[in-house]
């Protein structure tokens, strides 16, 4: 279980950077100006693009997608409203209060189809 739990975090926390990465890309900002104005670490965005940018090239043993999420309508300043944990299951997911809220719906809704 401590297995799948770990998968399923390492899956949701892609889905939010791989929304973050794409919103930078989309916004013409150079990562230090998007970074800076999100108040995300510049390490952080480095580490998860390797991160997604090793899981997609390294070779599938089972199929495994990415889900398509839509780029944010809005941006709201970045406030520390925290963390909360959700339970789905036997799962719990940890949840930034900064967190897109499309981003996470569409995480809920995979982890809903798991």
């Amino acid at each position: 279980m401590a297995d799948n739990s770990l998968e399923i975090r390492t899956r949701v926390r892609m889905a939010q950077w791989q929304s973050i990465i794409k919103e930078c890309k989309e916004s013409g900002m150079t990562v230090a100006e998007f970074c800076e104005d999100r108040n995300i670490s510049w390490h952080a965005y480095y580490y998860w693009l390797r991160k997604i940018r090793e899981y997609i090239t390294q070779p599938k043993t089972t199929e495994t997608e990415f889900v398509q999420l839509p780029s944010p309508t809005e941006v709201a300043a970045p406030t520390n409203l925290g963390t909360i944990t959700i339970h789905i299951g036997g799962v719990a997911v940890e949840v930034e209060g900064n967190v897109n809220r499309a981003s996470l719906k569409n995480v809920l809704k995979v982890l809903q189809e798991m």
